[in-house]
């Protein structure tokens, strides 16, 4: 019996303003149906030498609709966010981030991905569409 993961509807940041119907078609418009980052998923982070490949290879194991999409159909900040939200629902909300500091010292912070703050295109003042 096959394996199947509980599968989350995410809207992504851009509100799908930034697709086309010919190219990616998003679920009502605007989301992207994906399944819980695993940790079997951090294969790919611990063998992944260029981002690109390791995005890719997240994307496809995290996206399940819409089934055409791949790293190159997302805006950049779409895709990060959907790596982010797939992390967020199969490992929990915290996330541990390392820093080293120019004076040699270094540490964790806990990052709360709930309490991030997401900008969307009706948050910039004008908009995203020039009006000639």
């Amino acid at each position: 019996m096959p394996i199947t993961f509980k599968e989350y509807v995410v809207s992504v940041p851009s509100e799908g303003v930034a697709y086309s119907d010919d190219k990616l078609v998003l679920v009502d418009g605007d989301k992207v149906k994906i399944r819980p980052f695993m940790a079997g998923d951090l294969r790919h982070l611990a063998h992944s030498k260029d981002p690109y490949d390791l995005y890719t290879a997240l994307l496809h194991q995290i996206v399940r609709e819409p089934k055409e999409a791949s790293f190159d159909s997302f805006l950049v900040s779409d895709a990060i966010y959907l790596i982010f939200m797939a992390r967020l629902y199969g490992m929990g909300e915290t996330y541990p981030a390392r820093y080293v500091c120019t004076c040699g010292s270094s540490g964790t912070v806990n990052v709360s991905l709930h309490a991030l703050n997401i900008n969307t295109p009706g948050d910039i003042q004008g908009g995203l569409i020039a009006n000639d």
